[in-house]
């Protein structure tokens, strides 16, 4: 089968960050608490995104990676400037 694992965000703000340009999203969660995850097929998905943490103003972690990040962080960036596909989609 040709499905992918898509966890879903939602945006926190109706326009981009004005400091930075990209736009702030945080995990789309359930009623029960959980995740939203769903499994769909490949032939709907665009593209990958890269998402950054928003950080906030202390110490960052030296054990955070990328097996632990949307964990740790409650909200993140779209980063539009990863490549210029994702600069012409999320823009």
């Amino acid at each position: 089968y040709f499905i992918a694992l898509v966890h879903w965000f939602n945006h926190i703000a109706d326009a981009p960050d004005e400091l930075t340009g990209m736009w702030m999203v945080a995990s789309f969660f359930l009623d029960n608490g959980s995740h939203n995850f769903t499994v769909i097929h490949i032939d709907s998905i665009v593209r990958s995104i890269h998402l950054l943490p928003i950080f906030d103003k202390e110490t960052v972690s030296q054990f955070i990676n990328c097996d632990n990040s949307l964990d740790l962080y409650q909200a993140f960036y779209v980063n539009r400037f990863v490549d210029h596909h994702a600069y012409e989609i999320v823009s």
